[in-house]
């Protein structure tokens, strides 16, 4: 009797699966976050409304699109990795980004490959140096 208890203590528990994590996450991101920082070649920049590169800026997440001034993309998550993955799928302009993220608490942060000619090319991690491809970006959920 003592091993069969055993036994099943050790079996592991129901875990959700990918695809409910993924839902979960999505409802995290839900919302309008703004862009206070990025980081590019090592050097890390911060914004307010005043600073933010022209044409660039705050994204909104509604449902299962991410839309940065007028341009929209899919996003796919797998929160089964780490660091975090998330697919940004710009169906208008035919490539999809691969990005890595990190949502910690009202801050969101993500790390892609610059240009849409490396989209194959996922960052593992959150930093960059003189000679990254990569950046990061850092996001502040907008207060309501």
């Amino acid at each position: 009797m003592t091993a069969i208890l055993c036994v099943l203590l050790a079996l592991p528990g129901a875990e959700p699966n990918k695809d409910e994590l993924a839902k979960k996450e999505l409802e995290k991101l839900q919302g309008t976050w703004e862009w206070v920082e990025a980081e590019r070649r090592g050097k890390r920049v911060k914004f307010d409304n005043t600073t933010k590169p022209a044409g660039y800026g705050d994204m909104v997440v509604k449902g299962d699109t991410a839309t940065v001034g007028k341009v929209a993309a899919k996003i796919k998550l797998d929160p089964s990795f780490a660091p975090k993955l998330i697919d940004l799928d710009y169906t208008e302009q035919k490539f999809v980004l691969e990005t890595i993220y990190k949502l910690e608490g009202d801050t969101l942060t993500i790390c892609y490959a610059l240009g849409t000619d490396r989209v194959k090319n996922r960052p593992s991690e959150f930093k960059t140096d003189e000679n990254s491809v990569f950046e990061v970006r850092v996001y502040k959920r907008a207060k309501k």
